[in-house]
């Protein structure tokens, strides 16, 4: 049984592919519409105020980790609960840990060794947790009437009326989306911030741009929407060039499901594939000055 929950808990990580991955897409990205995203402005800016307003002039913070509590927060109360922001913070606390947990046991699982098959002992029992949790929140998320507006609640609501994800399904995806929301935004924020530290004069011109789109150096207007994105074109160059010197992920991986080839290789099915954009961000063949961070 504890085997079986971690598998649940794990679902939305596995491999989908075809029908299946094209029906989860499917379901999955209405959250993540331009309809939906829209009403999320005022939770990311009292989020943000309230980070902000704990800040002081002459402390010294870890924007790293600063960056990863905002994260946990912002990402929890999206997820899982915009009308109950601190089970919602709770529950994302914990699939942050179960997250860490994966990490630390990784393939030690599979060693004959008491030291890692005692982590992943305590990585099932906390997946039995973590997954009666999550089942207990969508079957709360069903029987609340109204109009949630929290990413669960739609994908419950889909769920419902469409019959596309079964629990097993919603509990596998509440935990990816949570784990591939939260600590590579948090670290992409993180490392824009030192990029921007190290370049003032990129700053600088960003900081004109905010003052430019909302009157004075706060971005967001008082009625909690943002500027269009053509306003704000030095922010998304800011960004992408950021993701480009230091990305939030150092790799990621993939498993063939039938024989291809890639480049001079003949892989067969079942061969896995890691990829790097580090790697890949800092060929002199795709940029001039790959080492360089320069937005335009």
């Amino acid at each position: 049984p504890k085997r079986s929950a971690q598998r649940r808990v794990t679902s939305g990580l596995l491999a989908m592919n075809g029908e299946q991955h094209r029906r989860n897409r499917r379901i999955v990205k209405e959250p993540f519409g331009l309809r939906a995203i829209s009403t999320y402005g005022d939770t990311i800016v009292r989020v943000t105020d309230e980070l902000l307003d704990r800040w002081q002039p002459g402390e010294t913070r870890d924007i790293a980790e600063e960056m990863r509590q905002y994260m946990l927060q912002l990402t929890s109360t999206l997820l899982f609960g915009l009308d109950d922001p601190e089970t919602a913070c709770r529950l994302g606390d914990m699939i942050a840990n179960w997250v860490t947990l994966n990490h630390q046991v990784g393939v030690g699982a599979l060693v004959p060794n008491d030291r890692f098959s005692d982590g992943y002992e305590q990585l099932l029992r906390y997946a039995e947790v973590l997954e009666a949790e999550v089942l207990a929140l969508i079957r709360r998320r069903r029987q609340e009437g109204g109009q949630g507006r929290d990413v669960l609640w739609i994908l419950v609501r889909s769920h419902d009326e469409d019959g596309g994800l079964s629990d097993e399904e919603l509990v596998g995806q509440a935990a990816v989306l949570f784990s591939a929301a939260h600590l590579t935004t948090a670290h992409s924020l993180a490392w824009t911030l030192f990029l921007l530290a190290q370049h003032p004069y990129v700053m600088r011109d960003l900081s004109r741009e905010f003052q430019r789109n909302s009157g004075d150096a706060d971005m967001p207007a008082a009625n909690g929407s943002l500027p269009k994105g053509e306003e704000l074109s030095l922010l998304d160059r800011v960004i992408k060039e950021s993701m480009r010197v230091l990305p939030p992920s150092a790799y990621s991986q993939r498993m063939t499901t039938e024989a291809v080839q890639l480049g001079p290789l003949n892989l067969s099915r079942g061969t896995g594939i890691v990829f790097t954009p580090v790697i890949v961000h800092h060929l002199p063949e795709l940029y001039a000055a790959p080492e360089r961070f320069v937005p335009d």
